[in-house]
């Protein structure tokens, strides 16, 4: 697993723009808000997080290593992880589910 940190000042929606369109799916919580979010990729098997500027991203090793990073956050957030949102992409959703994680799509 490889995690980089970088400090990118402005709002989520820059990286809803970019991500969503580039086989990221938003991974929805109850704290989503222009300061906050998360989306993940089941291709590149990657995480990104922007938190107040704040951006880490986590490229896993493997599709396990993915599962498991996505449920750590689910675990994390409790009651406050709502799902991962594949948009209007079947083959998203396709994806999501064969990494292991179609319990967690909605």
């Amino acid at each position: 697993m490889k995690v980089t940190k970088e400090f990118c000042p402005g709002d989520r929606y820059v990286y809803d723009w970019q991500l969503l369109g580039n086989g990221y799916a938003q991974v929805d919580t109850t704290n989503d808000a222009w300061y906050f979010g998360i989306w993940c990729n089941p291709w590149a098997l990657a995480v990104i997080t922007y938190c107040e500027g704040d951006v880490t991203t986590v490229v896993c090793d493997n599709s396990a290593e993915f599962e498991q990073e996505i449920r750590r956050i689910k675990e994390f957030f409790g009651d406050g992880f709502l799902g991962i949102d594949p948009g209007l992409s079947a083959n998203r959703r396709i994806r999501v589910a064969a990494v292991g994680l179609g319990d967690l799509l909605h």
